[in-house]
């Protein structure tokens, strides 16, 4: 289960929140990276653990499927 939260004044600003034992914070924190983000520090998931999940996720949504395929182009 995920929600997703939209920032209106922003809609490219997205936070998930996603809501299964197998997505909490323990489990996928040894595949994030911190960053900063104005004096905060963010965890955020790796590309690689990102793409895992979205594969993983059945029935496959089109979205999901582009979102794999960009993704995977990134260095």
């Amino acid at each position: 289960m995920l929600f997703t939260f939209v920032d209106l004044k922003n809609p490219f600003r997205q936070l998930d929140v996603f809501l299964t034992k197998e997505f909490a914070f323990e489990h996928l924190i040894k595949s994030c990276i911190e960053i900063d983000v104005e004096g905060y520090k963010i965890f955020v998931i790796s590309k690689e653990k990102l793409i895992e999940m979205k594969r993983s996720i059945v029935p496959q949504r089109e979205k999901d499927a582009i979102d794999i395929k960009e993704l995977t182009k990134l260095s």
